[in-house]
């Protein structure tokens, strides 16, 4: 069981840094940002405002399909293996989606605060990432900062940002 935010400006922040987030172009065209560190800090993958920047010498792979529904970014050092997936769901399917994750309680709850939208966007993040001093691992039931576990089956709407990483504590919504 997961965590879910919608309307999240920024997906996943650490120490005040944005790791992972969108801005609203002049044409209402969400625009991702993305700023991957490696285990010693230093930037190894860099996007801003949908345009790539990569630091080949600490990056060991980047997949990312011409689909764009994909991204999976492997350090040199593979301490950082991470996995950022998105999909667009009808409300049915969504709603579906969310019982495949073992997320049933308050569904209807969730789906009414958020307006019952015709199409809804998800982002899915799953697997490790080295983080300066931190080691976190995002699973589908909980996220891992430096082997403190934190569960998920939470449903957040409207926040600023969906998970914060704040001195070793996780922040949500």
């Amino acid at each position: 069981m997961g965590n879910i935010t919608y309307n999240a400006r920024t997906v996943l922040e650490i120490d005040d840094e944005t790791v992972i987030g969108f801005d609203r172009d002049s044409e209402g065209y969400d625009r991702m940002s993305i700023k991957i560190r490696d285990s010693k800090g230093k930037v190894i993958l860099k996007m801003e405002r949908n345009d790539w920047v990569v630091y080949p010498t600490h990056l060991f792979d980047l997949v990312c399909p011409a689909q764009g529904k994909e991204l999976v970014i492997i350090s040199k050092d593979k301490k950082t293996e991470f996995k950022v997936r998105f999909n667009e769901y009808p409300l049915n399917k969504f709603k579906k989606f969310l019982y495949s994750m073992s997320i049933e309680s308050n569904i209807e709850w969730f789906i009414s605060q958020i307006g019952s939208p015709a199409r809804i966007s998800v982002w899915i993040m799953t697997g490790k990432l080295a983080w300066g001093n931190y080691n976190i691992i995002v699973g589908s039931d909980a996220i891992v900062i430096n082997g403190k576990s934190f569960v998920g089956g939470n449903f957040f709407t409207g926040s600023l940002a969906a998970l914060k990483i704040i001195n070793g504590r996780l922040a949500l919504g």
